[in-house]
């Protein structure tokens, strides 16, 4: 096919193409800092919160980890996929429990969604309905993929996110702060460096609708 000749058609047809350029360009970098984005976070007790024992009674003499989970985020199905890596690391070594967050007025079915339904079938993880968030607040969680980690003592060892970005599966500071817990090869460094809060990158954990849609970026 030839070119367009000059015109008002062809000129027509170079602005529309240009202002699509722009356009998807802007989306592109919209969603590239939405990815790396990370979520809020407060700090979590030093000791293990003494409102926690009711809910969570995991084995003495282990790692006791507790992710707090949005049921309706996309991006948390990363966050429990690394869950699923870390308790398979060492077997028996890390005990997991997820705090799925559960609105006021809702029912079980809202919350026992596909990412419910796979944290119940991990080995040594058990979900929990969390009202209202809780059993979240209680150690700091604001975003979906929060986690912490506290030893047989009670002394807390680990916070923050378990992924690197949204959505996305693989080796991150989180996960191999964590391994080197399970591992028992954390160095004082280490442990003082992960106490200040690895980044979470999930969604706003109670908000029952904001991101429950938007869908989680592919892992590469």
């Amino acid at each position: 096919m030839d070119p367009l000749p000059p015109g008002p058609a062809s000129l027509r047809l170079r602005v529309v193409v240009a202002a699509w350029s722009l356009v998807l360009a802007g989306a592109m970098t919209a969603l590239a800092a939405y990815g790396a984005a990370p979520g809020e976070q407060r700090p979590a007790p030093r000791r293990w919160p003494a409102a926690l024992d009711a809910a969570l009674a995991p084995p003495p003499g282990r790692l006791r980890l507790v992710l707090a989970a949005h049921p309706r985020c996309p991006c948390t199905r990363a966050s429990l996929r690394e869950l699923e890596r870390l308790v398979s690391h060492r077997p028996g070594a890390l005990e997991a429990t997820v705090l799925f967050f559960q609105p006021e007025g809702a029912g079980s079915a809202w919350r026992e969604t596909a990412l419910w339904r796979l944290a119940e079938e991990l080995h040594h993880v058990t979900p929990v309905a969390d009202l209202e968030g809780g059993l979240a607040a209680t150690v700091g969680a604001l975003t979906s993929g929060h986690a912490v980690v506290y030893d047989a003592r009670g002394t807390l060892r680990f916070q923050g996110g378990l992924t690197g970005a949204r959505g996305h599966e693989g080796d991150n500071a989180g996960t191999a702060a964590v391994r080197a817990l399970i591992g028992e090869a954390a160095t004082a460094a280490a442990s003082a460096e992960a106490l200040h809060g690895n980044p979470v990158f999930g969604c706003d954990l109670s908000d029952p609708e904001r991101d429950t849609t938007r869908p989680a970026p592919r892992t590469p």
